[in-house]
């Protein structure tokens, strides 16, 4: 397993502990124990799709997400999974406070960054992409849709 696929597990693993927390108020957190998560990182991932599933939070647009992340996973090994190093275990728990925190996945375009880049103000892409400055600021923060993110983006090549 490589550095980036440590960190992903665990952002995925705090993207959906997020969405059980915010969608479940019977979620009890101390179900999940993010250092075995970080140990194992594929059987927390087991785990915490299991809970997503069973307490009904994986829409299409959370399949969507999670399979895009899942992309960047390449080595998927056989057998009894192996306790992670060190280095990893801390890779995946930046993951997790990442992914846990609402933060974009570092792959994930910098709108921000590519809007300046054409010199354009949030309200003036908004008029672009036919919706609300506050839509455009969710997107710059990495609490947009997906489905925003796409127009966003096109707007912007």
């Amino acid at each position: 397993m490589t550095q980036k696929e440590s960190y992903t597990y665990g952002y995925i693993y705090g993207y959906l502990s997020a969405l059980l927390t915010a969608h479940a108020t019977e979620y009890d957190r101390s179900g999940f124990k993010t250092q075995q998560g970080a140990m194992y990182p594929r059987r927390a991932f087991a785990q915490i799709h299991t809970a997503a599933m069973d307490k009904g939070i994986i829409t299409q647009e959370v399949t969507r997400k999670l399979a895009a992340l899942i992309d960047n996973i390449n080595s998927i090994e056989e057998g009894p999974e192996p306790c992670q190093p060190l280095d990893m275990q801390g890779s995946w728990q930046m993951g997790y406070y990442h992914g846990n925190s609402g933060k974009p996945y570092p792959d994930s375009p910098d709108v921000a960054v590519l809007r300046k880049a054409k010199g354009l103000t949030q309200k003036q892409l908004a008029e672009m992409v036919g919706c609300d400055q506050a839509i455009i600021s969710r997107a710059e923060s990495g609490k947009g849709s997906e489905e925003w993110l796409k127009k966003i983006l096109a707007a912007l090549k």
